[in-house]
């Protein structure tokens, strides 16, 4: 539940428009399909601090990836893997 509080306060205060929010403008992570393989502990460990590190940074992959200590192609061949390269 605060995770979902957090969300909304996160997305209230980027948003300027009214009415419904879009797709786009949910965090990265709720905007993907879980994957449908069952993961890894390790590689279900990378997953969550990808989509941390692209909510930390508004979804920036670039900066995320950085911040990963990983390159931006390297980002893009791990969402992919993982499913999370839909949005």
């Amino acid at each position: 539940m605060a995770e979902l509080a957090q969300v909304v306060r996160e997305v209230a205060e980027r948003r300027r428009a009214t009415g419904p929010v879009r797709r786009e403008e949910l965090p990265y992570g709720l905007r993907v399909p879980p994957a449908t393989r069952r993961l890894s502990g390790i590689e279900r460990a990378e997953r969550t601090a990808i989509l941390e590190a692209l909510r930390r940074h508004g979804d920036n992959k670039a900066r995320a990836a950085e911040s990963l200590g990983i390159g931006r192609a390297t980002l893009y061949r791990k969402l992919r893997a993982y499913g999370m390269d839909q949005a």
